[in-house]
């Protein structure tokens, strides 16, 4: 998901928005009106939010404690298991993470420190490409938020609810269904 390559097989193709849905997720309606909102990122929100503290030559990510007076991003949204993408900005973060002194500072030896997800948002941050906050995501895709929290009538979908929300995901399926009906 951090290849320019992968991106750019759907520019070609001649698309500028991708969405990218895992298989514990679904969508109930068009998602067509998220593209014209101005936000080039849109995944569930992450409860607790991540912060991520930039050593300068790595990056460190941690939910519990604060590490000192190193500068710290805070992540509150991006979950990318169910996310709408715009393509073009999405280049330039795998062109930003291709660069060799990018990559060293989120590696521990071979192994990526962040998942990609993680490496996203930051990336947007960072670039400053547009990326939904934790309320607008929750308004958008939800994970965690609790489903009596939401307005249905106004969520695009849903991501791991068999993980985090089980006993609502029934009545969920039949809500969408309805949907589909009406």
């Amino acid at each position: 998901m951090l290849n320019e390559s992968f991106y750019g097989h759907f520019i070609s193709s001649g698309f500028e928005w991708i969405l990218l849905a895992q298989s514990d997720a679904f969508v109930i309606r068009d998602i067509t009106p998220l593209t014209s909102l101005g936000i080039h990122n849109i995944g569930a929100s992450w409860d607790p939010p991540f912060l991520v503290y930039d050593a300068h030559f790595r990056y460190f990510i941690n939910r519990n404690k604060v590490l000192g007076i190193l500068p710290r991003i805070m992540l509150t949204a991006g979950n990318g298991g169910l996310s709408l993408r715009h393509l073009g900005s999405h280049i330039k973060i795998c062109q930003w993470f291709a660069q060799r002194r990018i990559q060293r500072r989120f590696r521990q030896g071979n192994l990526l420190i962040m998942n990609e997800d993680l490496i996203i948002a930051l990336a947007c941050k960072v670039l400053g490409i547009p990326i939904a906050d934790a309320e607008t995501a929750d308004s958008i895709f939800i994970e965690r938020k609790p489903i009596h929290q939401v307005s249905l009538e106004k969520i695009f979908g849903f991501h791991a609810l068999n993980k985090y929300q089980a006993t609502s995901e029934i009545s969920l399926l039949e809500y969408a269904e309805r949907l589909n009906y009406d």
